[in-house]
């Protein structure tokens, strides 16, 4: 006579990350990161060919504080 086959637990759910080109950031687009949360202020371009893309980002809380 079979055994019955134990049932299976579902696998959790891994935590949800999104991945965005550097291309597809707009003007106004908001992430954040380990550092705080960061609004997009220029419109990215790149350089070396289209190889590399930039994007002026400035942080929420402190306007004055912006990188590239």
């Amino acid at each position: 006579m079979a055994r019955p086959r134990p049932e299976k637990k579902p696998d959790p759910a891994p935590p949800a990350t999104r991945r965005v080109l550097p291309m597809g950031l707009q003007v106004g687009d908001r992430f954040k990161d380990e550092t705080g949360e960061w609004e997009v202020v220029r419109p990215p371009y790149s350089t070396a060919g289209g190889k590399i893309v930039h994007a002026r980002v400035q942080t929420i809380d402190q306007p004055a504080r912006a990188e590239v």
